[in-house]
Formats: C-alpha cells, sequence, structure tokens
C-alpha cells in the first residue's frame, strides 16, 4: 500500500559518501524539522532520471529554496558510490543532496517500489516527489517505473506541491 499525505514519513537508514567514507543517515533525523521536498528516482544515471526528474529541480533548486523549502533531498535505489558520481555529474552539489537507498528500504516503506526483472534491475523505487514538514507527509506524487516523468518533475509539481510562488 502507497503512504498518504497525513502519515508520518517513515524512518530508514539511508546512506551517502562522506570524504570517501560511507556514512548512516535516518530519515527521522533528516526530515524531522522543518519543510523538506524529498525527490525518488529508480536510478542514477538511468535516461530519464538523468536527461529531465533531476535536472528539472537543479534548475529550479535555487527558487524552491525560497518558498519555505528547507532541503531538497534526492534519493535512489543505487550504492553511495554510484550516488556521489551523479550528485557531482549532475551539480546538485550545494543544491541537492543525494542518499543511497541501497537496498530500497525507503522504497519498500513508502509502498513505492517495483521489480523489472525484464530490465536486470531488480527492485528499485517509483519516481515521486513529496512534502514532507516536521516528519509528516503533506503532498505526495509519483510515476510508475522507470520511463515515465510525467507528474515528478519541477513543471509538473511546482504548484502543486506549494514550492513555487
Amino acid at each position: 500500500m502507497i503512504i498518504e499525505a497525513g502519515q508520518v514519513f517513515p524512518t530508514t537508514r539511508l546512506m551517502r559518501l562522506e570524504k570517501g567514507i560511507v556514512r548512516d543517515h535516518l530519515t527521522s533525523e533528516l526530515f524531522h524539522k522543518g519543510t523538506h521536498l524529498i525527490l525518488g528516482f529508480p536510478g542514477a544515471f538511468s535516461p530519464v532520471c538523468d536527461n529531465q526528474h533531476l535536472p528539472s529541480f537543479v534548475a529550479n533548486a535555487d527558487h524552491i529554496l525560497t518558498q519555505g523549502v528547507d532541503t531538497i533531498t534526492g534519493i535512489s535505489v543505487n550504492d553511495p558510490w554510484v550516488i556521489d558520481v551523479w550528485e557531482k555529474h549532475s551539480g546538485c552539489t550545494d543544491k541537492i543532496a543525494l542518499y543511497s537507498d541501497g537496498n530500497a528500504d525507503l522504497a519498500k516503506s513508502l509502498g513505492l517500489e517495483f521489480n523489472d526483472a525484464s530490465l536486470g534491475i531488480g527492485v528499485r523505487s517509483h519516481r515521486y516527489v513529496i512534502v514532507v514538514t516536521n516528519g509528516i507527509i503533506k503532498r505526495i506524487k509519483y510515476d510508475r517505473g522507470m520511463q515515465v516523468c510525467m507528474a515528478t518533475d519541477y513543471e509538473h509539481t511546482a504548484d502543486d506541491l506549494s514550492v513555487s510562488s
């Protein structure tokens, strides 16, 4: 079952490479206070994630952060080393922090996991955009699968997610 607005954002462990060391971060600590825009990606460097979804938010990050959003966080089902390279490659640094959900624990907790064995990629996360305020989900939108980004790029979420003027 997919999580809904009004529910507590689930507590899971995310990972991030920091100064060459993999560090654990609990979602309950990251999103407990303030307003956070959380972006979910099926896979770093996959065509839609790398060419449409993430770039739409990187290009608008400065504006988003003036609209009452404290942080923008991207999460993908990849290892922390891939996430580190993707963050640098995509120009996220200092705008959007990317984290690894390597075992898809968060994706499963959100009810947004899928398994595409036909592509040989195993369990992944559907694409999503979630607004969390003080640990509570305020808004959630998602697209199913790897190839669709209709509801979750910046252009389709700015007004609905209250991150624009």
